[in-house]
């Protein structure tokens, strides 16, 4: 099963800061990049790509409560699109998922939609 992910400094980019510090040996077994920031608002993200293992993390939360924690397998890509200025990361999930995509805009609105397949 062939999957796409961007490569590290794509992700880097993207999120505007270094990787989260993990163990050497479990990164490059799980193949995971890790990126934990905190928006605005106030609100933590951590966001969680496991690329030995097509799995995605997104957890979503404000005082230590979690309000959304997004845990998916099943990851056949993720690519970052570039559309007027704005940056948007698309995840795409398998068949056997009701979840299909997931969208993450960092800036300059912060976004996170997931679901069946998007328009536009």
């Amino acid at each position: 099963m062939d999957r796409e992910y961007p490569e590290e400094w794509e992700l880097i980019a993207f999120f505007g800061q270094d990787s989260d510090p993990t163990e050497k040996e479990e990164a490059e077994f799980f193949g995971s990049s890790g990126f934990t920031m905190r928006l605005d608002d106030g609100d933590v993200l951590e966001f969680t790509l496991q690329r030995n293992f097509g799995a995605l993390y997104i957890t979503l939360s404000r005082d230590k409560a979690k309000e959304v924690n997004l845990i998916a397998n099943d990851l056949r890509s993720v690519k970052i699109e570039r559309l007027h200025e704005v940056e948007t990361l698309l995840a795409v999930f398998g068949p056997k998922h009701d979840l299909q995509q997931v969208r993450l805009t960092l800036r300059p609105t912060f976004q996170l939609d997931w679901g069946s397949k998007f328009e536009g």
